[in-house]
Formats: C-alpha cells, structure tokens, sequence
C-alpha cells in the first residue's frame, strides 16, 4: 500500500497560495525612512469571501514628509494594485516586489496615499492566514505580523519605529466574527454579508496590529471593567478549559496592573486560540494569538497546565513591555522577549498559579547554556540589520539568556529598585519607541546605581561564563574554598552574584547545611569564612538559580554526586545538578556509559516530574544521549542495542511504578514512545493499541495513540499499515491528519523520506504546518544511517529552498535534514556545504552552523565513550 497516497487523500487542495521568499528590510533604510516621515495612520477596508484564495483591500495611508532627497516606499509583498491616488490624484507608483515608491515631487507636507488591492492569503502562518478545517468545513482566519509581515497583509511602512493610528473596516459573511485590537463599534448587516468597523486604535506599530475572522465559538468574561473574551474553532471548543483560561488571565491582570503601577492600557483583552500556528503565541494588542497545540485532547498533566499559565503571563507582559513601551528596531527583540519570560515567571510564582515556576525557569535554562556554547552565539544585544537577521535571533539567547540576565540583575541591585526602575519607565515612555539605554536608565536611577558597566559586559559581550570550585580539605575541614571565573573567549569577566551552598551526607540525605552569599568578578574568589568547617560533600554555587553560570564542580562534589545525586532533597539543586551532567557528558567529562547508568540508579526513584522532563527529554526531540552511543562498528552497534533494551525496560518499570504520580508517569510513557526499538516492546506497543485499553492506570486519548504510533513507524513494524489506517478512521481533525504525516515520516524507508521530501517542495496548496510536521519528524533517533543515504538529496534541493521558500522553511529544512550523521565524512560535508552557502540568508547560515557544531560535538562524546 502507498502511504503517501493515502495521505494525499487527506490533503485538501486549494487551501492557500503559493509560498513566497521573504521580503527584507535594512537598518539604515528603516532609519532613513523615519527621518523622512512622522504621524502615520492608516484606514484600512477589507472584504473576505470565505471560498477565495485571496481577498480585495483598501489602504489609505496617511503620514507627514519631511523633505528628504533619498527614495521613500511603502512595503508590500507581491500583491495586486488595482488602483492608486496620491492627494486624491491617480498616479503611477513603481512596485518593485515587496516595495511600493512614491515620487517624492509630488508629495507634500501631509499626504493620503489611497491603495485598492487584491492580496493572497498566505500558507506559511504569516500575514494573513486562511484555514480550513478539514472536520466541518470552515474556514478561519488569522494574522501573524513579527517581525516583517504585515506587509503581507496591507501597504504599509512596516517597522516598529514609526507607530500609527488604525481605523479597521472589514466584510464578511454573515456567520463569521471578526476580533482585532479593539471590541467592534459596530456591525452593519448587509444581504449575506457583515461589515464589521472598528473605533480608531491607540497608537501602535504595524507588527502588534491584528485581524481574524471566521466563525470562532467566543466566551466571554471581565475582570474590573475590562472585557475578557476567548475563542477556539468550533471543532477545538471542547478541549478548552474555559474557566481556568480565565482564571489565569484574571489572576495575570491583578499582578501586573499592580506590579507596573499601570492599568492595562488597551480596553478589551482577547485570546484567541488559532490552528497551524508558528509559534507559541503572539501579543497583538488586545488580541493575542495562541497555538492550538495547547489544548490537549485527553487527560492533561501538571506540565501542560503550567506551560499554559507561562505563555498566557508571558504575552500579558507585552501588552506594557512591547506593545505600550515598544523597541526602536530589531535589535530589542531580546529585551521584549526576556523581559515576557522573567516577568511570567514573576508572576506565576507570586500569584500562586504556579508555585514552582522558578523550578521550569531554572529548567528552561539549559536552552540558553546550549545555544551559548555553539559557535553562532551572540550578544544578546546586538546589532541586527536586517529583518531577515532579527528572525534569525528568535533563540535561546533572545529569550532564555536575556531572561537569566534580567534575574541576575534584578537579584544583583534589588527587586524592590527593579520594580520602582520599570514603573517609572511605563510612565515615561507610554505609547513611544525606546532603547537599551532608556531602559536601564530607568532601572539604574531607581537603584541610584550607574549599570553602563553591567550592561556593556552582560549585553554586550558574547557566551557563557563558567565557574569552577577549588576545594581543599585537610584532616576533614576546609583549608581553602575558592572559585575561578572562567571566561568565555571574549575573556570579559562579568558581575555576578550567587548563594554558595555546603552540603553534608547523613543516612538518607544530602542536607543543605549553609548559605553564604557570593559576589564576584575577579578571576579567582575566595570564602575566608568557610576555612576550618568541616569538609562538605558537596559544593554548589548557585543555590536558588540566581545565576546565569555554567558550574564546574570539585572532585569531591562530583564523587558525591555520582554516588547520591538522588539524596539532594532540593529540587532546585538536584535538577541544576542533572543539567551539570548532561553538560560534563557534552565536554567529555563523563562518558555517554556513566551517563546512562546515572539515570538509570538515580532517577529511578525521582518524583518531580519537572526533573523527570528535564533528563528523558535528553534522549529525544532536542537531546542527544542516543545518538551520543557509539554504532560504528558491529560491537558497538550491539551494545547500542542492549543498552537501548535496558533504558526501555527501565522507562517501562517507571511507567508501571504506582509510587510515581501520574504526571511524572506520563512523562515516563512519552520518552518511551520515543526511543523504544526491540521487537518484545513493539510487540506491546502493537497489543495496547489494538486494545484500546489504558497502560497501568493512564489512559491512552488519541494523541497519545499518536505518539505511540509514531515510535513504532520508526522501528518499522509489520502492524504499522492497518494501525494507522485505523487511527486515520478515527481522527479525522487537522490534528490527526498532522500525525499521519509524523507517523508516514518516521517510516525507515529511503523511497517514503525522498517522496515526502518531494512533496513539500512541489505541493504549493500544503500549508507550511504540515510540512513541518514531515521534516521535524524524517529522522527520529537511530535513522542517521539514512540521513546519510539521503545526503544528495538535501543538497540537491537546498539552493532551491534557499532562493524560493520562506525563512521558517528554509531554516526547518536545514535543521532537520542536513546531513548530519555523526561521522568523520558528515563534517566534511558539511563543511563544504557551509562554505558554499557563507552568503546566504542569516537564518539559513546559522541552521547549518548549529547543525555542524553539533555533529562535531557528538563526534567528541562518541570518542569519549570509546577510550
């Protein structure tokens, strides 16, 4: 049977349009453009049939020249003029794909520049998105404009820096909504059709404006006088916790209308959960966008709750920090988004939605050390200079870095000055465009401190610091304690402060006997006061997570910790401590061997299941403990496969131990879907399927039928056909038709990954959702053998990704398909793949240069395990 076109079959074509290459915009012309206008607004008039493939608008823009001899555009991604006036006169305006320029003789001091267009919707989740739901029918729309998309929308001067009025108007058929950044003034019926029209906005930049349409099922609630409304697709409805999603908001509003000393500024509050999204959600004002990948279709664990609080907080945040105060250009991205993430993290923890939020922060962490470890770190401020380079910086650095700076700083001058410095600066600059400067500025005059110094060595300076313990004990009492700051290459030695923990064993724990608080800079660092206590087993300085630090522990702390790693009775240190040895196995420290041992005798008894997440996601999606295995040679592919025996032995021991709660059960089954191979478990897989019963108590929904699934495709077995035709039966939705194609992905078969392959690069009506789902899935873990067949494949069509297709795709193809195998002859090419492309696009460029830095990286760990 041909799966794909089986698949095919679920496809519904026309959906969308053609894929579009990005569009770019350069620093210095955005600087220039802002030098060359002001008083910008736009009256924009939208009609939307549901059945068409593209929809007819209307832009009137208005904006004030200041004379100026250099050329002046508008941004506009290859739609249709219909027909054009300046000042009421028709004229000709050269359109250049994404760029409209005016003739600047005639233009004058204050100018309207009307546009009637027809533009199509996109497939690739920006601009404005058009969906189909494949179980009713319907179509929904939705807009996603970061960082330089809302020009895929309607003409428009498309940077954060030039801020404007909107009037929105907009036709629809009769049974849709239509929610944007303000609640609708009115609805006028007219024969089949609404036209919904929207008061005037508060003064914004063109990337927070937002549009979407369609017949979205809406509840509605309020918190103090303010309009709380939410929306799902009629076929997502049932899966939404209605109550809770308020809760969260409701609790949200509260801390930071009080934190910030500023009512939320922008009248109503939507949330609108969206399919197919990009991304994790988007702050539009006053209608923030939410990925459907959130709702789960079954039993939802702790885990899934709290990463609904942090990303309903963390979009909260931007409304004051992005959306009322805005960056001036891309390079304050990562203060935008860092300021979301520690806020959220604020939040959540004080409110008491989640109690542990610090723990996922300290947790979340170890995406930021990775990302700064690889050649393509970066300051996290720095210049970017262009728009194609700002979406390059969407990583651990912008978020997670930049996050962990804003903790240590905030711990560094006191949360009391952090907070007077952000307060002050909501009122100084409400409703305008800041920098860097102006934001430290503030918080340094609270703290009556000069912090130019911090931010020149934390912002400004590239990689991660690491500091490494110098313990030395005599007749079981400390002699000396002291730490070296060892710099990263820029050998900039950063301010850092931290709490400094002395550990001590009894019979059943490692008990935290005391806490000094630890301040430095200097190469080397002493605790004079520690000399003559006794020796501890274990030193760790960063109790609490205050610090952005990569730890190298002393001898003894590191005995210690393989021996009784599970008696910290801290959840803090001991999830710190398991992200400290997954770094020690990355720097060949440890051995891939001693790793896995250590998993297997100290997490076996781990009841977080936050800790839990952390370690078993090292051994699949963004972890490589499985690749790390030596499979060369015979020998070392047959103890490849008696070790992976063991794990899935243990990960089905953790799964049947009632002594674990069901959360961290649950996760046990999910890296057991991932990374089960032998033929006995693939056995048990198929006959839990089949009978539709739950494992041990935890019930097997749909998705999770999926997910098993997919672990299966991956080995192959001769059950998969009739299983999945028989999941396919019964799930019908977007959802299911998305994990058919990770399921026909995941099959180990060169023909199934080259059609696919073919077909994401051929089929213009597939939406770029979809295409992820196939390439994020090509090659689970143990199917780099045929990455490596596939190799001509992926440089065949790589300059046609990077000419043809969108940033996201291009970046996903890389990601996910460069030939990166793990061995000698993948350097090399990769190497000359690199060299070829050192031209191409940001994002592109930094794909394959992560991907290379990681395969070189496992080379180094598999040579470890061989010595």
């Amino acid at each position: 049977m041909n799966f794909i076109l089986i698949i095919l079959t679920l496809i519904p074509l026309g959906l969308v349009a053609k894929s579009k290459e990005s569009p770019n915009l350069k620093v210095n012309e955005a600087k220039l453009r802002s030098k060359s206008i002001e008083n910008v607004s736009y009256n924009l008039q939208l009609e939307i049939e549901a059945n068409s493939n593209s929809f007819k608008g209307i832009a009137e823009v208005e904006f004030e020249y200041k004379k100026n001899n250099s050329s002046l555009f508008l941004d506009f991604l290859e739609g249709k003029i219909t027909a054009l006036k300046l000042n009421e006169e028709p004229i000709a305006i050269k359109q250049r794909r994404h760029r409209l320029y005016l003739p600047l003789k005639s233009l004058k001091k204050r100018n309207k520049l009307t546009i009637h267009y027809q533009q199509e919707f996109s497939n690739d989740g920006t601009g404005l998105y058009r969906f189909l739901d494949p179980e009713d029918q319907k179509v929904y729309l939705y807009t996603q404009f970061e960082t330089f998309h809302a020009n895929h929308m309607f003409p428009c001067f498309d940077q954060p820096d030039l801020k404007a009025f909107f009037n929105l108007e907009v036709t629809v058929p009769k049974s849709w909504s239509v929610i944007s950044y303000a609640k609708e003034n009115r609805i006028q019926r007219k024969a089949e059709k609404n036209v919904w029209t929207f008061p005037k906005s508060k003064k914004m930049s063109t990337y927070l404006m937002s549009l979407h349409a369609g017949p979205y099922h809406k509840w509605e609630s309020s918190y103090r006088g303010t309009p709380l409304r939410l929306f799902a697709r009629e076929t997502m409805k049932e899966f939404v916790d209605v109550s809770n999603w308020f809760r969260i908001t409701k609790a949200g509003l509260r801390f930071f209308n009080n934190y910030f000393d500023y009512k939320y500024p922008f009248g109503k509050y939507d949330q609108i959960i969206v399919p197919n999204f990009n991304a994790g959600a988007m702050e539009n004002i006053g209608a923030v966008t939410f990925t459907e990948r959130l709702l789960n279709r079954g039993e939802q664990t702790k885990e899934q709750k709290e990463r609904i609080i942090g990303i309903i907080l963390h979009e909260m945040a931007h409304m004051w920090f992005g959306n009322l105060v805005t960056m001036d250009w891309w390079n304050g991205l990562w203060l935008n988004e860092s300021f979301a993430t520690y806020m959220a993290t604020l939040a959540a923890h004080e409110t008491g939605l989640n109690p542990g939020a610090w723990l996922r922060f300290a947790r979340d962490k170890n995406w930021a050390y990775t990302e700064d470890q690889m050649i393509t770190t970066h300051p996290i401020e720095t210049p970017v200079k262009d728009t194609n380079s700002a979406f390059a910086n969407f990583d651990g650095i912008t978020y997670q870095k930049g996050a962990s700076s804003l903790k240590q700083l905030s711990f560094f001058i006191g949360p009391e000055s952090f907070k007077r410095g952000l307060q002050k600066y909501f009122k100084k600059y409400q409703y305008a465009n800041t920098t860097i400067n102006d934001f430290l500025g503030s918080l340094g005059k609270a703290a009556n401190q000069d912090l130019s110094v911090w931010a020149e060595k934390w912002l400004r300076k590239a990689g991660l610091d690491e500091l490494e313990t110098k313990l030395t004990c005599q007749d079981e009492k400390i002699y000396k304690l002291g730490f070296s700051l060892v710099p990263p290459k820029e050998k900039v030695l950063r301010p850092h402060k931290t709490i400094v923990g002395l550990y001590y064993k009894t019979d059943s724990e490692l008990e935290l006997s005391e806490q000094i608080p630890l301040t430095y800079q200097k190469e080397e660092t002493y605790l004079s006061q520690v000399k003559g206590k006794k020796c501890p087993d274990l030193v760790f300085a960063n109790v609490s997570d205050h610090d952005y630090i990569k730890l190298s522990l002393d001898p003894q702390s590191i005995k210690t910790l393989v021996a009784d790693l599970a008696k910290v009775q801290d959840d803090f240190t001991r999830l710190i401590l398991w992200s400290t040895l997954y770094e020690m196995l990355k720097d060949q420290r440890i051995s891939i061997y001693q790793y896995i041992d250590m998993v297997r005798n100290h997490l076996k008894s781990e009841m977080n299941p936050k800790i839990i997440y952390t370690v078993s996601r090292n051994f699949y999606h963004y972890g490589e403990a499985i690749t790390y295995l030596p499979a060369t040679t015979p020998e070392e592919l047959n103890k490849r496969k008696t070790i992976l025996k063991g794990l899935e032995q243990f990960f089905y021991g953790q799964i049947k131990n009632k002594e674990l709660s069901k959360d961290a059960r649950y996760q046990w089954l999910e890296v057991l879907s991932y990374t089960f191979t032998s033929p006995s478990m693939q056995s048990e897989v198929v006959q839990l399927l089949k009978s539709k019963k739950d494992l041990f108590g935890l019930t097997i929904d749909q998705d999770r039928r999926w997910i098993l699934l997919q672990g299966l495709a991956a080995t192959d077995n001769e059950n998969l056909s009739s299983l999945l035709a028989e999941e396919k039966k019964n799930d019908s939705s977007e959802r299911g038709i998305q994990s058919a194609l990770k399921v026909q992905a995941s099959i180990p078969s060169i023909k199934n990954k080259k059609d696919l392959i073919n077909l994401t690069l051929t089929n213009k009506d597939m939406s770029f959702s979809r295409i992820r789902y196939i390439y994020r899935n090509l090659f689970p873990k143990g199917h780099e053998s045929l990455k490596k067949e596939l190799q001509s494949v992926f440089e065949e069509k790589l300059a046609f990704v990077l000419k043809n297709k969108p940033l996201n795709f291009s970046e996903d193809f890389i990601t996910y398909l460069a030939p990166a195998y793990c061995e000698k002859p993948s350097v090399n090419s990769l190497d000359k793949i690199i060299r070829k492309y050192r031209k191409s696009n940001s994002s592109a460029l930094k794909a394959l240069l992560m991907v290379q830095d990681a395969n070189k990286r496992c080379l180094r760990v598999r040579d470890k395990a061989r010595q």
